[in-house]
């Protein structure tokens, strides 16, 4: 009995989808190490922008000098921030721990759950990205703001 030419055609087409499957699959763990690394990298930048408005706020005149409209847009960017850095950074802190000095079993392992996890990350990245802008521009605003005061005094 000769197989139907559609069914071999499905069949190749089925194959080659599967096998693209699993190139990209192998790739994603392949390059979950420099993913880990670089999300990690991402964490410390957003840190530093955390620190940079602590200290802003922390300062008695910088209170005085803004609105409370101004403080509370402020507020708002920094809890989504922080909400997303909080469920990130410990994914990441393990991931990197494990990729740094573990077993080659482990690292493999970690390398299997991070591309599992890469929606996930994704979307906290960007929203941890976005907010560090707002923060970066308002960290420049509030500066040149203060600059422009102690000039004028």
């Amino acid at each position: 009995m000769i197989p139907d030419p559609f069914t071999v055609a499905k069949a190749i087409d089925l194959g080659a989808k599967i096998a693209m499957k699993l190139y990209t699959f192998i790739s994603a763990v392949v390059d979950a190490p420099d993913e880990i690394r670089r999300v990690a990298r991402g964490l410390w930048s957003v840190n530093l922008s955390l620190c940079q408005v602590q200290t802003l706020l922390l300062e008695p005149a910088f209170g005085r000098m803004h609105s409370e409209e101004d403080l509370n847009g402020m507020e708002a960017i920094l809890q989504s921030c922080l909400l997303a850095y909080s469920e990130l950074e410990p994914t990441a802190e393990s991931a990197l721990k494990t990729i740094e000095g573990d077993s080659k079993v482990k690292k493999w392992w970690v390398d299997v759950q991070w591309v599992f996890k890469a929606d996930t990350v994704d979307k906290l990245l960007t929203t941890l990205e976005r907010e560090k802008q707002s923060l970066s521009t308002i960290i420049e605003i509030f500066t040149l703001y203060e600059l422009q005061i102690s000039l004028i005094e």
